[in-house]
């Protein structure tokens, strides 16, 4: 499994990029599964408060399979905690 993520400013301006490959092998009956119901990839990010365009796509290689998904992000500002 090949991945590739992008988190983008909200002008445009690539902020973090991340590549990665995933090799496993699974029995049929998990192979199922994971087409039914997904798999769950993370890409951790730290961002400031702002709006972002979050990015990622992902090919499986021994069948060439991809699928793509585009998220905007808000991240509002907070209050910084209080210290007693």
């Amino acid at each position: 499994l090949e991945t590739l993520s992008m988190v983008m400013a909200k002008n445009g301006e690539i902020l973090q990029q991340r590549n990665r490959q995933f090799s496993f092998q699974l029995t049929a009956e998990a192979a199922a599964g994971a087409r039914r119901d997904g798999l769950v990839l993370t890409f951790p990010a730290e961002l400031k408060a702002g709006e972002y365009h979050w990015r990622a796509a992902v090919r499986i290689p021994a069948t060439g399979e991809t699928g793509a998904v585009f998220h905007s992000i808000k991240i509002p500002k907070t209050a910084p905690a209080s210290r007693k």
